[in-house]
């Protein structure tokens, strides 16, 4: 009698085995590099928060689906197979009568049951005993009714007559079910680590921020809600087409708190002539992709950027954006510029937030 674990066995449960971690490493690289792309990649906002929840609960799901499906049925019937003590081993024959419908349970895997009548008998009645092969092992090749003989141990088939081998594996057979409430954990779990993470970055970018200060009389609170996110600035309303107002909110809000503006050209002239700070007009050009108009103060330094002129139409057209931001009063060019005594002027934060404002607003 010949082992049915041979090496062609040997040889299937190893591939089988190295498949399985593969695929965990895999799934776990891929896992990590996408969700440390999400976290560390830019401002972690609720989007990509979710995305980032999604992509780690996706990850952990498929390491637990490989480690039930896979890995774990195989590495307990390697344990298994190689605790059985060949000096326990009893020797069963008789007639081989087909396999049991349901799947047992051994040493925490799946076994089939294979039903033998070796010619024990118990009251007058004759009764087959059933011996366990693990249910990843290919089925053996005995027709019912033939004579087979088999070696034991704990009950599990290590040895046939007529022998044959217990390979190719098929790790489908023995698969252990993934629990619902085991995926419905991880998927929680990771929703309130990527929770944690967004609350953590929100209060790193809870620091202080560009203001923009808008000198309009309406406004579209979608395109204030996009710009406000993608440029990092917080921004405050005039709303209204009094000159007495807007001043007062220039000089107020504007002169001591805002450090970007938007205003019409005759505020600007009026209060900030002197007080704008030279704009970063390679940044600008860049993120426009082509020259716009400015206005320069006595030193010659470019200190605000038209955004609408009244008198050149198709220059308009070049911030088709702005139409769908805030009302323009006609007649009166609208001008864009930094507060010199801003915090964020020299920083670099504010001609970062002027270009990512520019870039929605024509549309780039």
């Amino acid at each position: 009698m010949e082992t049915i674990y041979d090496e062609s066995f040997r040889r299937s449960l190893k591939r089988e085995l190295a498949k399985a971690v593969s695929a965990a490493v895999t799934v776990l690289f891929l896992g990590v590099a996408a969700d440390f792309y999400i976290l560390l990649g830019s401002r972690l906002t609720v989007i990509r928060a979710f995305f980032g929840a999604a992509v780690m609960g996706a990850a952990l799901s498929a390491l637990a689906w490989i480690w039930q499906k896979c890995f774990l049925p195989l590495y307990r019937v390697k344990r298994l197979l190689s605790s059985l003590d060949p000096a326990r081993a009893e020797d069963v024959a008789g007639i081989f009568r087909g396999y049991s419908e349901a799947l047992g349970t051994h040493g925490g895997i799946f076994s089939r049951k294979l039903r033998v009548d070796a010619g024990d008998r118990f009251r007058d009645q004759c009764f087959e005993r059933e011996v366990e092969m693990p249910a990843v092992c290919a089925d053996a090749p005995f027709t019912i009714g033939d004579r087979v003989e088999l070696k034991t141990v704990e009950n599990m088939v290590v040895a046939a007559s007529p022998t044959f081998s217990a390979g190719p594996i098929n790790t489908r057979k023995g698969a252990h079910a993934l629990p619902v409430y085991v995926c419905a954990g991880i998927l929680l779990g990771s929703a309130l680590l990527w929770l944690g993470f967004y609350t953590g970055a929100s209060k790193r970018t809870a620091e202080p921020a560009p203001r923009l200060a808008v000198c309009a009389p309406a406004h579209n609170e979608e395109m204030d809600g996009q710009i406000s996110e993608a440029a990092g600035v917080e921004i405050g309303y005039s709303n209204t087409l009094d000159n007495q107002d807007v001043s007062l909110y220039l000089a107020t809000y504007g002169t001591f708190e805002a450090d970007i503006i938007l205003l019409g050209e005759t505020y600007f002239e009026g209060v900030y002539g002197g007080e704008a700070a030279p704009l970063d007009t390679a940044a600008i050009e860049t993120a426009l992709g082509f020259a716009p108009k400015y206005r320069e103060n006595a030193e010659g330094e470019k200190t605000a950027l038209v955004l609408y002129d009244p008198e050149d139409e198709a220059y308009n057209t070049l911030f088709p954006g702005l139409y769908d931001w805030f009302a323009v009063e006609s007649g009166t060019p609208m001008l864009l510029m930094v507060r010199d005594g801003s915090p964020f002027a020299g920083s670099g934060e504010a001609a970062e937030a002027v270009s990512e404002i520019l870039k929605i607003i024509c549309e780039k």
